[in-house]
């Protein structure tokens, strides 16, 4: 199966000066006051669609095939591929366009709508990291997953052992709002990063790369500050990640500025 990749996470930045803003506890409680809306949900076209496309199939498995089939087209329904924005499940349905992240969670949720407990999973690719102007990512590939099966925009194929892995749901929201802040970051609107990309930690704090990015984003965002704090969560849970130490060092050294 061939793999496709998106960009997941951003694990370092360009040494430079910004200055002092907001603190932890402000951006936490401005970020934190409401619920971003589910990039999982199925819309009523959409499970109406994938009811049609399933009948007259009994066997899980097979009806999970036929809406992959007709997701890769070609078809009305086809989905071209994209590198960004990462879309929701319903974003991806209705524009016919999607990365990874957002082919898997389209997949998924169709799936669900008619009974099929289709999961993600996760793995590296080939090209691990790669070059954005002063920034560097980290690439991961989201799929979905069913019966030992895994299903891309570049086809089906059996579940390795090794790298890949199954996640939680929660996991692959957290990847999906931390693809949308790495995109925003990268376009440079690294104000307009920090929201999605807490969103992010909160879902899963336990991503080192969601506390890099942000970390990225604030410190480019003129919070050096709230940026030391987010790579000293890195640094918890892989105390020996030197993109980490990295990143530290320079939000720790940046004397004030003006924002990148």
């Amino acid at each position: 199966m061939r793999r496709r990749s998106g960009p997941v996470a951003v694990v370092l930045g360009a040494l430079v000066a910004w200055v002092v803003a907001s603190s932890w506890p402000a951006l936490r409680a401005e970020t934190s006051s409401g619920e971003a809306a589910d990039p999982l949900a199925a819309t009523a076209r959409m499970r109406a669609w994938a009811r049609s496309s399933v009948a007259g199939l009994g066997d899980e498995l097979d009806r999970l095939r036929a809406l992959h089939r007709e997701l890769l087209g070609p078809g009305p329904h086809a989905i071209a591929e994209i590198t960004e924005p990462t879309p929701s499940a319903a974003e991806a349905f209705t524009g016919r366009r999607a990365d990874c992240v957002g082919f898997a969670f389209l997949l998924v949720s169709v799936a669900r709508s008619v009974g099929i407990e289709a999961r993600f999973v996760l793995s590296p690719v080939v090209e691990e990291v790669v070059e954005r102007g002063s920034l560097r990512e980290r690439r991961l590939h989201l799929a979905a997953t069913f019966a030992d099966r895994v299903f891309d925009l570049g086809g089906e194929g059996p579940l390795s052992p090794g790298p890949a892995r199954p996640i939680e749901d929660r996991t692959a929201i957290a990847l999906y709002h931390s693809n949308r802040g790495v995109q925003a970051l990268t376009s440079g609107d690294a104000a307009g990063a920090v929201e999605p990309l807490w969103t992010a930690v909160r879902l899963d704090p336990s991503l080192q790369s969601t506390w890099t990015n942000l970390g990225v984003a604030l410190r480019r965002a003129g919070d050096p500050a709230g940026a030391i704090l987010a790579h000293e969560m890195a640094l918890r849970i892989d105390a020996a990640d030197e993109v980490a130490c990295r990143n530290l060092e320079a939000a720790a050294n940046t004397p004030p500025g003006l924002p990148e």
